[in-house]
């Protein structure tokens, strides 16, 4: 995550150590496995990440 919000504009000497990774700028170009970002919790604007959740799950092994 720092890695990425670094290479994206995130200066922690200026901004006290924050970074805000939103999906709205973020979710097509931010990848860490088991990890998706969304803006539900922010406000009722926030769009609903139930297809990219069901998306990110690994497919189930056969057997």
């Amino acid at each position: 995550m720092v890695d990425y919000a670094l290479r994206h504009g995130w200066e922690p000497e200026r901004r006290g150590g924050t970074s805000l990774l939103s999906e709205r700028e973020h979710a097509d170009g931010f990848r860490l496995p088991g990890f998706l970002l969304t803006d539900r919790l922010r406000g009722p604007e926030g769009g609903d990440p139930t297809t990219r959740v069901v998306q990110a799950q690994p497919a189930p092994s056969a057997g």
